[in-house]
């Protein structure tokens, strides 16, 4: 409880940021130091600010006892930045978040994948945000998202939908859901052994600052980021640029050029980003977290995904495919979309072909 009340008032310390409490815990190894530890940090930092921490750490501030009354009624654990179940991968940023509001279960993040992407998606975006959240899911990883309207809706619903884990990063307060209209669904992410977590304090409301912020937790839990579909000018985009400077895996989906909503993830793409064509692209770059399964022996594929597949016989076109199915165009490209991106097809400009298992 000591440990918790520091850091919260470090939290509530005014031009006490979190690089600054971490450039003191890579010094001292420990708040619990600091004092002992005065005359190697007035090396490093100014008289004021370490006065500012010193006095932090004496007594607890009126907004600290406030917090720890709010989280009792609300159930809501707050965990510090020594906290033995702070996730690792989140420590090791340059800037972690000094104290996590957390509302249910932070087990097994070492296996966990953010996919990050517009509000507004297109019909290929949801598409294709469905299929990849299955796949990790199939393949026990959990997922980390937002918790906003469109891509993140897409993807939490999915993992709840496989009976999968997945974590809501907030960009707001941990009492403030946002949208509220996503309610029902944080509400079943909890009961399916899933987590809410929030950096920022009880009646936090969300705003253009918090939610830049609350992007580097949401990469920096994460093995690797997957953009999905992302306009030039897209938060998804600053959580990628924040993957990549954590040392982080950033996938993104390639989209069609004349769309705008898939303008960021095109340029992801051209500046460096590991392009994803099919899940063997996933596969190939974070091995370790995938088992891997004979497609020969296992296949998910509905009995209409099947009847697709099956009508492609050597090379076939879209034309070709949809006389033999009997299928809307609709359909046959939603389809189509699936089975490329699991890697079943190839897609040669509008000829497809049959992967090689």
């Amino acid at each position: 409880m000591e440990n918790i009340i520091k850091y919260l008032n470090l939290s509530f310390t005014k031009d006490i940021g979190c690089k600054t409490v971490k450039k003191i815990l890579d010094i001292v190894g420990s708040i619990e130091n600091i004092w002992e530890s005065q005359d190697i940090l007035k090396e490093n930092f100014t008289e004021k600010n370490l006065n500012k921490i010193l006095n932090a750490l004496e007594k607890p501030y009126n907004e600290t006892l406030k917090t720890l009354e709010l989280a009792e009624k609300q159930s809501v654990k707050l965990i510090s930045l020594e906290d033995p179940e702070y996730p690792q991968s989140l420590k090791e940023i340059p800037d972690p978040p000094l104290v996590l509001y957390i509302k249910g279960n932070l087990s097994n993040l070492e296996k966990s994948i953010s996919i990050v992407g517009t509000r507004k998606p297109s019909n290929y975006g949801k598409i294709v945000a469905k299929a990849i959240t299955e796949f990790l899911v199939e393949n026990s990883i959990n997922t980390v998202s937002g918790g906003a309207l469109g891509i993140d809706s897409i993807v939490h619903k999915t993992t709840l939908d496989k009976n999968g884990k997945t974590v809501v990063v907030l960009g707001s307060g941990i009492d403030v859901l946002y949208p509220y209209s996503n309610k029902w669904m944080f509400d079943k992410i909890l009961d399916n052994g899933g987590s809410i977590i929030s950096e920022f304090p009880f009646g936090t409301k969300p705003s253009k600052f918090t939610f830049p912020q609350r992007n580097r937790i949401v990469a920096g839990l994460s093995v690797a980021t997957i953009v999905v579909e992302a306009p030039k000018k897209s938060g998804s985009l600053i959580t990628a640029d924040l993957a990549n400077q954590y040392g982080k895996i950033v996938f993104s989906v390639p989209h069609n050029i004349n769309n705008p909503k898939g303008e960021g993830c095109n340029k992801l793409i051209k500046d460096g980003a590991s392009v994803i064509t099919s899940f063997e692209d996933i596969i190939q770059e974070i091995p370790y977290l995938f088992v891997r399964k004979d497609k020969s022996f296992e296949s998910s594929l509905s009995s209409v995904e099947e009847k697709v597949l099956d009508a492609i016989d050597g090379l076939a076109s879209l034309d070709e495919i949809i006389q033999k199915t009997s299928l809307s165009v609709e359909e046959v490209l939603e389809i189509l979309t699936i089975l490329e991106v699991e890697g079943y097809i190839i897609n040669h400009n509008g000829i497809y072909e049959k992967q090689k298992l």
